[in-house]
């Protein structure tokens, strides 16, 4: 759909594609300078709207400096939340002052239409004042402004006079390779190469030996299980949930017996258990200590009003800890 902004209440100067909600800023590098001294004058525009149609505001005729553009305006443009286009417009120019004096660079005005508002605005900078001093004897001024920058022809560089041609000399050689190669640097270009290719072996024999631990995995996998049920059982523990507390020992006690007998403990009734145990030679007072745990997490998960939690969870949590370890050690032995 083609946008018009309305006819009624247009300002001088305006442009019709300047349609949104604009800011602009006049940067001017120096308060004061001498003739002839070129200084860089920023003009920045923001907001929101089509930056890539912004214009920028008409600039002044000075009688006692002139402007010069320094490239092609910048400009950035973003889409956020796939409504609405914000964006910065920054243009830059040369500044030189050609006549001494106190002197005020007068505040520049970009009216725009205000969509959402639907009404003409005006966005405007401050005036600047500059003191310009005298110029330095025999120095060349050029002279003022004749026509606005942004559309003036253009003219001869005036800045010319001040550019010094950079000096040319034969290069016969370059010390660069020397410095190489005598340095430090020629021992890390011929040791990195075999370096990074020992560093690759090394981790595929690592990772080679890890996958074929597969009884070693599954040890990390249950310790890994256990840990994180640790952490459940001190959660509930903390939060008062009896059952919850509970289970999670009865689960951490029973993920260790399996790994005991070698099998899935969960589905054995605890006399199938103990004969289990017998069988892997686990001695009967540590086989039995396993057990009346078990006992008395059942216990006390369906029989809450026996005991309060907060006395005997942070024990019965440190008995099933030392259970888990002593198991663990009777594997390791038993290997």
């Amino acid at each position: 759909m083609l946008f018009r902004s309305p006819t009624a209440g247009r300002p001088p100067g305006f442009v019709e594609d300047h349609v949104g909600v604009y800011r602009m800023r006049l940067d001017l590098a120096a308060g004061s300078l001498k003739v002839g001294d070129a200084v860089d004058l920023t003009i920045t525009v923001e907001g929101e709207g089509l930056m890539t149609a912004c214009r920028g505001p008409v600039l002044p005729q000075l009688a006692w400096a002139r402007l010069e553009p320094n490239g092609s305006p910048a400009i950035t443009e973003n889409v956020e939340n796939e409504e609405k286009v914000v964006g910065v417009w920054k243009a830059r120019y040369v500044f030189i002052a050609t006549a001494e004096g106190s002197h005020e660079f007068p505040a520049l005005q970009l009216p725009y239409y205000d969509p959402v508002e639907g009404a003409y605005r005006t966005t405007t900078t401050a005036p600047v004042k500059l003191t310009v001093a005298p110029a330095p004897p025999g120095a060349r001024v050029p002279p003022p402004s004749t026509a606005n920058p942004a559309t003036a022809p253009a003219e001869s560089n005036v800045l010319a006079p001040r550019l010094k041609p950079p000096a040319v000399t034969d290069v016969t050689g370059s010390s660069l390779r020397a410095r190489f190669w005598k340095g430090s640097w020629r021992w890390i270009a011929v040791a990195l190469p075999p370096l990074v290719w020992m560093i690759v072996g090394i981790t595929r024999i690592v990772r080679r030996r890890r996958l074929a631990d597969v009884g070693g995995q599954r040890r990390r996998a249950i310790r890994a299980r256990r840990r994180e049920g640790f952490a459940r059982a001190r959660a509930a523990l903390r939060a008062g949930r009896r059952e919850d507390f509970f289970g999670e020992c009865a689960r951490l006690l029973t993920d260790t017996l399996s790994e005991v007998v070698g099998r899935s403990a969960t589905g054995l009734v605890h006399a199938e258990l103990r004969a289990t145990l017998e069988e892997r030679q686990v001695p009967g007072e540590l086989a039995g200590a396993a057990l009346e745990a078990l006992e008395g997490f059942d216990f006390a998960r369906y029989a809450p009003g026996q005991a309060k939690l907060a006395d005997e969870g942070p024990a019965q949590l440190e008995k099933t800890l030392q259970l888990a370890h002593r198991l663990d050690a009777f594997v390791e032995r038993s290997r």
